[in-house]
Order: C-alpha cells, then sequence, then structure tokens
C-alpha cells in the first residue's frame, strides 16, 4: 500500500513532461498577499472561489479602489468594511459615504431604491427631500431641519433632531422620533402628512390660510388642537397610559393573565398564543381549546382557584395552585459528561424491575413532562450510569447528573475543529490500546497537523496507517485529539468551487494524479487520450520493467507511452484498436475508461462482484454499450465510479473529458486503494 501511494504521488513526474498530457486541480486562484480584512476567504474572493485580487492588481488598482470597484458590482461583506471605510447608507448592495450620495442616486435615476441609514448623520443646513424612501438600521439620527418637496418622501426606524417642513407632497412616517423644543412638524401648501401611532411627534402646525375644503390633510393618532375661533392649529400628543406588560397575545400587551384570557377569540380556527410575561395572580381561569399559554422562565402563577386548561399549557416557571388538563413543565437533564445517553420513564410500574413506558424527548435531554413521578437512567460508556425517581409538579426543573469515570479505562475527548472533522472509534480506552482517528477535511482543505496531549501537556506519538487514518496508543490517563487543517490553493483560473469536479479535480492534482495542461489551466473540458490514461495506471502499478513489444505499429518503441501500451497490453489491461495499431492519440470514451479501470482492478485482485448484481438496463441508451465493455460498466455503475451523464444516459460512445477521469480515478482510489 505504502508503495502504492509513493507511486501516485510521483507520478505527475512523469506526466508533467508530456505536452498536454498534464492533469490538475481546483480552488480559488493564486492566494492574495492582501493584509487587510479577514482571514481567508477574504472579501475578494468571490462565492465560487475565484481570488479577483490579481485582477485588480493587474489593472494598477490598489486594495481600497478594488473594494470600491466590488461593492459597486454587487459585493457586500458586513460590517467590518462598513466601519473600516466609513460607509453610512446603502441602496440594494451599493454603499455611499455619505447620505446626500444616496439620496442624488435614489432621485436621479443612477440607483433607485430605498436607502437604508446606518449611522448618525449632521447638516448646517436645510436637507432637502423628494420622491425617496429612507429607512433607519439600529435607528440612527439625522441632525437638520428637513424639507419636503412636491412627491412622496416615506421615513421609517430613524430618529430626527429638527423639523420637517412639507409643501405640496406627501409625507408618509412610520417608528419616527421627533426632538425639538418646538413644534415638529410644518404643513405647507398642500401637502399630506401621515402618522402613525409608532411615532413619537409632539406637535403639528398646519398653515390655515386655505378656503375651508381645500388645504392639507394630517393623518394622525394625534389629538387636534383648535384656536379661540374654533379654527384648527396644529396637533399635540395626548399619549394613552401604558400598559403593564403582565401577559401578552402576539404584539398586543396586556395588564393581567385573567385579561388576556379574557380576549381571546373563542371562535377563531387557528391557534391563539397567549404568554406569561410577568408574575401574576389568577382566582380562576380557562385555556380554551385552541389557546396555548406559556409560562416564561423564572415566571411564577399563582392560581388562588383552579385553572382548567383545555388547550395546552408549556411551563418554564412555576404555577402555584390547582391545575386539570394538558400543563406540560420543561424538564431538562444536564450530564457530565455532556452527551451521556439520557431515558426517562413514567411512572407507570408493576413492580421494581419495570419503569413504565419510556418517554420521548423533544431534544437532546430536554422533556415536557405532564405532573407525576418519573424515573431517569444516564448513561455513558466509560462511566457508572446512575438512576434515580424524581416528581414533576407544576414547575420546571434542571437536573444535573455527574457520571463517575471508570478506574480501568480513560477518556477520549475530541475537540471541535474548523474546515474538516475528526473522529474516534471508542470514547474510552484501556491504557496500551489502539484508539483510530478517522479525519475528514473539507473540500479544499488538508489536515496539516494531529496531536493527542495528555493532561500534563504532554503529546503522544501518532501513526499514520493511511490516507486520512491513524492511530495512537492510550496512555494511563485521558488525552484529547485536536487536528487543524489549512486551505490549498491551486494555480488554476479555470476550476471553481461550485464546479461538480472541484473536489475531484482537487484530488487528483495533490495525489500526484493529473496537472494542468499549463501552470494556471486544468482544461477540465478537454478530452483524454488512451495513451495517457495507459501511462497513469501504469504508473500506479509502480512502473514495473517490461520485456518484449505488443506489436502496434503506432506505438514508437521510443514513445513516452511505449512502455506502458506495452505493459498493458500484455495483462490484457488494453487492447488495440485492431489487431496491429492501438490508436494512442485518439480521445478514449467513457466505456473505454470504464474498461481500462474494470481490467486493472482485476489484474490487481481486486473484488469486482459488484458488477455480476448491477442492472444498467434502465438506462435510454444501454444499447449503445458495446459488448467488450458491457461487464465494466455494469462494475463501474455498482461501485459507483461512473454517473449517467444526464437523466437516464450513460453516453458510452462519447469522448470521457478530463474533468471526468480526474472524477473516476479519484472513486476508484476511494474504492480500493485509499
Amino acid at each position: 500500500m505504502k508503495k502504492l501511494l509513493a507511486v501516485l504521488l510521483s507520478l505527475c513526474l512523469v506526466v508533467g513532461m508530456v505536452p498536454m498530457m498534464a492533469f490538475a486541480d481546483d480552488g480559488a486562484a493564486a492566494s492574495s498577499d492582501w493584509v487587510y480584512g479577514p482571514d481567508y476567504p477574504a472579501w475578494y474572493v468571490g462565492e465560487d472561489g475565484y481570488d479577483w485580487s490579481e485582477y485588480w492588481k493587474s489593472l494598477d488598482m490598489d486594495e481600497r479602489d478594488a473594494y470600491e470597484w466590488w461593492l459597486q458590482h454587487g459585493g457586500h461583506w458586513g460590517g467590518y468594511w462598513d466601519e473600516y471605510y466609513g460607509y453610512v447608507a446603502s441602496i440594494g448592495d451599493v454603499w455611499y459615504h455619505s447620505l446626500d450620495n444616496a439620496i442624488e442616486a435614489a432621485t436621479n435615476g443612477t440607483n433607485p431604491g430605498t436607502i437604508k441609514l446606518y449611522k448618525d448623520v449632521s447638516y448646517r443646513g436645510t436637507l432637502p427631500l423628494s420622491d425617496v424612501v429612507i429607512t433607519g438600521v439600529n435607528n440612527p439620527t439625522i441632525y437638520a431641519n428637513i424639507e419636503t418637496g412636491a412627491n412622496s418622501v416615506n421615513i421609517n426606524d430613524l430618529t430626527i433632531s429638527g423639523t420637517i417642513t412639507t409643501n405640496d407632497g406627501s409625507l408618509f412616517m412610520n417608528n419616527v422620533t421627533m426632538k425639538n423644543s418646538g413644534v415638529d412638524i410644518y404643513v405647507e401648501g398642500a401637502g399630506t402628512v401621515n402618522v402613525p401611532a409608532s411615532c413619537k411627534v409632539d406637535s403639528i402646525k398646519i398653515n390655515t390660510s386655505y378656503p375651508e375644503g381645500s388645504g392639507p390633510n394630517v393623518v394622525t393618532s394625534l389629538e387636534p388642537v383648535y384656536d379661540n375661533a374654533g379654527k384648527l392649529i396644529g396637533y399635540t400628543s395626548n399619549p394613552t397610559p401604558a400598559v403593564e406588560r403582565v401577559a401578552a397575545i402576539g404584539n398586543v400587551y396586556y395588564d393581567s393573565l385573567s385579561a388576556a384570557l379574557e380576549a381571546i377569540d373563542d371562535n377563531a380556527l387557528s391557534l391563539q398564543e397567549v404568554t406569561l410575561l410577568k408574575n401574576d395572580t389568577i382566582n380562576s381561569g380557562t385555556v380554551g381549546e385552541n389557546v396555548r399559554l406559556t409560562i416564561n422562565s423564572g415566571i411564577t402563577l399563582r392560581v388562588n382557584g383552579t385553572l382548567t386548561v383545555n388547550g395546552d399549557v408549556y411551563n418554564y416557571g412555576e404555577i402555584r395552585g390547582n391545575t386539570t388538563g394538558n400543563v406540560y413543565n420543561y424538564v431538562r437533564f444536564r450530564t457530565s459528561p455532556s452527551g451521556a445517553s439520557v431515558t426517562v420513564y413514567d411512572g407507570d410500574y408493576w413492580h421494581n424491575y419495570y419503569w413504565g413506558d419510556i418517554v420521548d424527548d423533544e431534544s437532546n435531554g430536554v422533556y415536557w413532562l405532564p405532573n407525576g413521578d418519573y424515573y431517569y437512567e444516564v448513561r455513558d460508556g466509560g462511566y457508572i450510569g446512575e438512576a434515580d425517581w424524581f416528581r414533576v409538579d407544576n414547575a420546571a426543573r434542571t437536573i444535573n447528573v455527574s457520571l463517575d469515570e471508570r478506574v480501568d479505562d480513560y477518556r477520549v475527548y475530541v475537540e471541535d475543529t474548523t474546515h474538516g472533522d475528526i473522529s474516534v472509534d471508542k470514547t474510552r480506552a484501556e491504557e496500551g490500546d489502539w484508539v483510530y482517528i478517522t479525519v475528514d477535511p473539507d473540500v479544499g482543505y488538508v489536515l496539516t497537523g494531529i496531536t493527542v496531549t495528555k493532561p500534563n501537556g504532554s503529546t503522544v506519538k501518532v501513526e499514520r496507517v493511511r490516507e486520512n487514518y491513524y492511530r495512537f496508543e492510550m496512555p494511563g490517563t485521558r488525552v484529547t485529539v485536536d487536528a487543524s487543517f489549512s486551505r490549498h490553493v491551486t494555480p488554476f483560473t479555470d476550476i471553481r468551487l461550485a464546479d461538480w469536479y472541484y473536489e475531484a479535480v482537487s484530488y487528483v492534482y495533490f495525489n500526484g494524479l493529473m496537472e494542468g495542461v499549463t501552470d494556471t489551466e486544468f482544461a477540465p473540458n478537454a478530452a483524454t487520450s488512451r495513451a495517457m490514461v495507459v501511462q497513469i495506471l501504469y504508473r500506479m502499478s509502480g512502473s514495473p520493467s517490461v520485456s518484449g513489444s505488443a506489436g502496434f505499429t503506432d506505438v514508437a518503441s521510443g514513445a513516452w507511452y511505449a512502455t506502458a501500451v506495452n505493459w498493458a497490453a500484455d495483462r490484457g489491461i488494453v487492447e488495440g484498436r485492431t489487431a496491429s495499431t492501438f490508436d494512442p492519440n485518439a480521445a478514449v470514451t467513457r466505456e473505454e475508461l470504464a474498461t481500462m479501470l474494470y481490467r486493472y482492478a482485476r489484474f490487481k485482485g481486486y473484488n469486482v462482484s459488484v458488477g455480476e448484481n448491477t442492472n444498467i438496463l434502465s438506462y435510454n441508451d444501454v444499447n449503445q454499450v458495446s459488448d467488450y465493455a458491457y461487464s465494466a460498466m455494469q462494475w463501474a455503475c455498482g461501485t459507483g465510479i461512473i454517473d449517467g451523464t444526464s437523466s437516464g444516459y450513460l453516453t458510452p460512445q462519447g469522448g470521457a473529458t478530463r474533468a471526468q477521469l480526474a472524477a473516476m480515478l479519484m472513486r476508484f482510489c476511494n474504492e480500493y486503494v485509499d
């Protein structure tokens, strides 16, 4: 096995000497040397894995200008760059340094759309607005007097420290707070102002010079103010006392649970959800059939009479008093070690050896239990289990269970990793046992280090068994297994992370099976010749010495592929196109490639019996499979080495591209070599 892996890694030395013969991987282009921003992949790497920094450098653009270009073309990384470069507003995916620039783009047609304002802005003069929508993010403040024109203006979710004057147009406001010592809004001309209850506006002054029946229109939740002659002179706030938020139905609040339950619509068809937000007392009450009452964590409901539950109650807190019906109490198990197996039985038992039915948990270690007695068992391999009774009585509870370690073996802990996963074949082991580690890097990443550490900080020797498979000998103590992964960036610019063949190209490139056709191109859609495939199989077999010739007249004795062709023909791995010709430069077909791999597997003594029970008759073009290739195609389909090119088609006579060759080589090695 080691010899074969060494051969695979050295294959590129020969393949690289042949024009258009080399093969390779994908990934982002050459990694950038730019230093600003988050770690790789950074903002200049597209979703398809392409590194744009080299392109921008070729245009003599520095990082700052490149980032501006990126923003203008739909990029958006988030708050880091927004704060770093001082962007205050955006329209869609385009960002602006000032609110003025965003308003200009929105009103002149350059970038129409809603302006999102992220930061406080201020103006010395008046800020004119017309035909624009501004929505604040996290409630920023505009320090300015605003004047709206003849068109519609919509302002949402922000604070204005100043006044607003509306001339002829329409002003729509939502969740806007006005901070001003005098009049907040002046309505001039024939303007229309819409001020809902979500706004905090103290006063509105209207131009009263218009004849009756004309002039401005104000739609508001504020109270009108009239002069001594009965003329409307403005609006002022008349706030309704805030309701103490004890209970809620959706976004409507009530000062008691009784009031919330009385407000329930008994004829509603959909589920109505009531939430108890604060401690409360109820003399008696009914939770209707189509009602779910949730009692929040830490909240106590005192019941002087009886709470009748015809619907459901989900209790994260505590109920003190009598209840009838479906009351479900939140019960959580916290175990040490975390992840230990928890089994809960209901209280129905015949004798001490029967604990009733198992109660299903809602998630790992969380249960919703009616009042009653229960029995739990907590188990974890290598620990002494624990079991006990517990009672649920109208109260949520957390049950902490700490298991003692066994003295005859030791714990194997596995750290969380990024860009890949690691797992062990056992979580506990006796001293001297072998513990096996499986490593699974994410696509585009490789393992850069694996450590097994004792509690005192010293490490245990780790041995590599085979590709992504390691082991260590368990010491007389617990250990922690950790691994690190790094991005493998190939030099090819014509391979993208989203390509179906990305992982396969990465595999064959980093394992030395294929290279690029140039230093920066893999040519995934280019054809593969018969000679190239034979050369790869020859190298995979260790490049043995060959005597004699297959007698093909089109295979010159000095050709780079001559030895491989003679070797493969002598062992029945390939045949000529005729008795005297091999046709080395012809594009290999998909059925030829499958046949070469199938015969190579039989030559190596691999188990190919899966093909005997594989039915390929469901493919629409199975009649196009040549007789000599039928068993090979059955085997290739059965092992998953070959897939259909489209729904229901094998395309056996179609040429095998370099990407398809890479995929079949990776699947073959995963099946028989790794």
